[in-house]
């Protein structure tokens, strides 16, 4: 009686890989130059690409304490973003912008639901954003004293640029460099062990003895010139005396 398990035919089972750490850093040793390879294109692809990023924004805020009820808080707060504020401020720093693009520029926010309000200006410049923003709480308390005879504000800590101002927006080079090595890195481990994997060769006696089905009796291992002879070297053996002599004509 046959067995209903049994394969069809004289069907050979594919041999798995032994899978070690030697054998991995030897795949990765031998197309070592792939992997180099890829890493160097990314880097320097998002190297070009931090070189060619949008120009870098600055912020630069400062803080007013306005000592109002919420009703009259939340109007003080809407005059801060007035075309007549906007268009003094043009005026004062002689800015090349309209009062709408300045106003884009403006950010305001109560710190907390307090009575503390936050002005910050972003811009290309982190010395001018500062002068826009002090110029703006400067413009707008005149406005409010002006308009409503309000003056219980007080500003707390003015806009000043820092020593060492960081773009808000976008990487530095550095940074896209060392992004770009990372990602080169992961890319080129993956395309070498994908290279790997597609490779049917036989790389080991224990794969030869699976596939063939027989016994390894013996191998030819690869010996440079210099190991040879080094190797004559120590045992004493002189290769002309190793040659045949020939005698008469």
């Amino acid at each position: 009686m046959s067995n209903p398990q049994a394969p069809a035919g004289n069907v050979k089972a594919v041999p798995e890989k032994d899978i070690d750490l030697k054998k991995l850093y030897q795949t990765v040793r031998q197309r070592l130059w792939i992997l180099a390879l890829i890493t160097l294109l990314c880097a320097g692809a998002s190297g070009f690409y931090g070189m060619k990023a949008e120009a870098p924004l600055y912020e630069a805020s400062t803080r007013m304490m306005i000592r109002a009820e919420p009703e009259i808080l939340n109007t003080l707060k809407v005059m801060i973003r007035e075309p007549s504020v906007m268009n003094a401020v043009v005026e004062a720093l002689n800015l090349d912008r309209s009062a709408g693009d300045l106003l884009n520029q403006l950010r305001v926010e109560s710190v907390e639901n307090s009575l503390i309000v936050k002005l910050t200006i972003t811009d290309r410049d982190p010395m001018l954003a500062a002068d826009i923003a002090n110029t703006i709480v400067a413009q707008y308390q005149e406005e409010a004293e002006e308009v409503m005879a309000f003056t219980a504000m007080r500003v707390l800590s003015p806009a000043a640029a820092a020593e060492d101002p960081q773009p808000v927006n976008g990487t530095s080079l550095v940074k896209s460099i060392m992004i770009g090595l990372v990602l080169g890195l992961i890319a080129g481990i993956g395309a070498v062990f994908l290279l790997d994997s597609l490779d049917d060769s036989i790389t080991s006696e224990r794969e030869a003895e699976q596939w063939l089905e027989l016994p390894v009796l013996g191998g030819v291992s690869q010996i440079s010139k210099r190991e040879l002879g080094s190797r004559r070297k120590a045992k004493g053996v002189n290769p002309s005396s190793l040659r045949g002599e020939t005698i008469g004509s």
